[in-house]
């Protein structure tokens, strides 16, 4: 199977899956286009893949992993409960950035 083909058999599976890299082995990982990574994929697939993404790649997609920082902590700390939001998207994240 050829490069192209492959990428594209792999978006492919992504789209299939509703963002999860679950399914895709982790030396075909690599071969995602750091688009795909930034649109089509769920903060929690990234996180869970996080190791097998190319380090090229991870410097680019920091925002795009779910906020552990606002959300789903322990019990008797402040939090959100609730699905994790990416970074990017995480209201308290833009909030603190306005403020300082």
């Amino acid at each position: 199977m050829g490069n192209k083909q492959e990428k594209e058999s792999i978006i492919m599976t992504i789209e299939e899956n509703f963002g999860s890299l679950n399914g895709i082995k982790k030396s075909k990982i690599s071969l995602i286009p750091l688009e795909v990574l930034q649109t089509k994929v769920t903060a929690a697939s990234l996180h869970e893949a996080w190791y097998a993404i190319p380090k090229n790649k991870r410097m680019h997609l920091r925002e795009y992993l779910p906020c552990f920082r606002h959300y789903n902590k322990p019990f008797h700390e402040d939090h959100i409960d609730g699905p994790l939001p990416a970074r990017r998207n995480c209201p308290m994240c833009k909030h603190d950035e306005l403020v300082y």
